[in-house]
């Protein structure tokens, strides 16, 4: 039972967390490239491209890392915190 459990932690580190991390890098890539002078659609498409490559990439990482522990505090909590950024940078842009 303890090993079913693991496995399912694992796949839910890496792919729930995968995709937390990759929306909170979309929020954030995209206000960055619109702060820099991209129309809006044009930075939310470059960052969509991107976030899959992202998204594979934290995908196979989370499968490779030692500790499930670590993938979820670097996944959710950096994809949790890119996205918090994010949000108080348009608050106070706007």
């Amino acid at each position: 039972m303890v090993s079913g459990f693991r496995t399912v932690d694992r796949f839910a580190a890496a792919i729930l967390g995968g995709f937390v991390f990759a929306y909170g890098f979309v929020a954030l890539a995209t206000l960055g490239g619109f702060a820099l002078g991209l129309p809006f659609f044009e930075a939310w498409s470059l960052t969509m491209m991107l976030s899959a490559l992202v998204y594979l990439g934290v995908l196979v990482w989370g499968f490779a890392a030692r500790r499930t522990a670590i993938v979820w505090a670097v996944l959710g909590g950096g994809g949790a915190a890119m996205a918090a950024a994010a949000w108080a940078m348009a608050r106070t842009a706007s």
